[in-house]
């Protein structure tokens, strides 16, 4: 089946032919025409192994996990050759079937490509020199729901049950997810979640629930 135009990204991983291709800066002058000749890459156990997933148990292929910041996050088989994004605490953030799908949540969840170990941006140098992005300590989900922080790693669900401030109109609060926080780091998570939503205003649009 074709890929879709807004569900290539750079560094997202298809089949070209009978190549597996890696979409760079040089495929952007002809994306459009090439997203009729690209085919999704369903999760396979080789491929997920390859962008750094491990097997939760030996020989059991139904269940992966890949650590991120301390952060487990877990795969889990379902019907129909699709899996289950989860976190420790929570259910079910989101169904995947492609390894395009699974790249472009894990961008929207950490803010960093999820890629083969040769494909990655280069590491910090010995002077501290950053590659490609700065670090930095709370992550915003792409559907506003959850807030993570990388260090220590805590994850909160955004929700609107106990408010602790209003945006836009709406009462949001934090309820802790997986990790332990006090009250000086969520105080801190607070204030850097209202810089964010005042920074991109359109999020708030689909609020918390």
């Amino acid at each position: 089946m074709p890929v879709e135009l807004e569900e290539v990204r750079m560094g997202n991983y298809f089949a070209l032919g009978k190549e597996v291709i890696r979409i760079s800066e040089h495929h952007y002058p002809i994306l459009t025409a090439l997203c009729d000749q690209l085919q999704p890459l369903r999760l396979q156990a080789p491929r997920l192994s390859k962008l750094g997933f491990n097997l939760v148990r030996p020989q059991d292929f139904n269940n992966w996990t890949k650590v991120h910041h301390g952060l487990p996050v877990f795969l889990k088989a379902a019907a129909n050759n699709r899996y289950i994004l989860q976190f420790t605490g929570y259910d079910k953030v989101r169904v995947v079937e492609y390894i395009h799908e699974l790249q472009n949540i894990w961008y929207w969840l950490f803010a960093e490509p999820l890629q083969k170990k040769e494909d990655l941006p280069q590491e910090p140098d010995s002077s501290g020199a950053l590659a490609n992005h700065a670090y930095q300590p709370f992550y915003l989900t792409w559907d506003c729901q959850f807030l993570i922080c990388t260090k220590p790693h805590v994850l909160w669900r955004i929700t609107s049950d106990k408010p602790l401030f209003e945006h836009a109109g709406k009462k949001l609060g934090l309820k802790l997810m997986q990790g332990q926080a006090g009250n000086t780091l969520q105080n801190q998570a607070i204030e850097w979640l209202k810089m964010e939503l005042r920074r991109m205003p359109a999020l708030t649009e689909k609020g918390a629930s």
